[in-house]
């Protein structure tokens, strides 16, 4: 009688032990709720996108401002940005833009020396008061166009009788 209750005993280790493995597999092959919020996807890409910022958003005329653009997710090799072309503009009521500043797309590299640029500096100087709503344009080689957000500048009236 004594080798039934050790038999008994084994059973439920092994019983115990199937299951502590079965967990185990199945937690290295199901992914835990907080490792699927702190990373996306490896399938899904994130869309390139343009950033905008002005060292200042508001002053008197004439108001100089250095406006700093940065191209995000794309790689340094990606043919459509490989001197892409970039622009400063307005954004018009209506949805619009006006050109202030820029130049076209060209790259001419070979495959191998492909680089892109994906930080772009201007200065602009307003001389009329105003609200205004810039915004920075990329044109890829592609033929795509990627607008920033826009940055508000607001320029007053100068205090001197010049730029009234």
């Amino acid at each position: 009688m004594p080798s039934q209750p050790l038999s008994l005993r084994g059973a439920a280790t092994a019983a115990a032990l199937a299951v502590l493995a079965a967990m185990l597999l199945l937690d290295g092959v199901t992914p835990r709720a907080a490792d699927t919020k702190s990373s996306p996807p490896p399938s899904r890409k994130e869309a390139p996108k343009v950033k905008l910022k002005a060292s200042t958003q508001a002053g008197f005329v004439p108001l100089e401002i250095l406006f700093a653009a940065r191209i995000e997710n794309v790689s340094e090799t990606d043919a459509a940005f490989c001197h892409a072309g970039t622009m400063l503009a307005l954004r018009l009521p209506g949805g619009e833009f006006r050109n202030l500043a820029g130049e076209d797309p060209v790259c001419l590299h070979p495959p191998e020396q492909r680089d892109v640029t994906r930080t772009f500096h201007r200065t602009f100087i307003v001389e009329r008061p105003g609200v205004y709503e810039f915004v920075w344009i990329v044109l890829t080689n592609d033929g795509e166009r990627l607008i920033s957000n826009g940055v508000p500048v607001r320029v007053l009236a100068s205090p001197s009788s010049r730029y009234r």
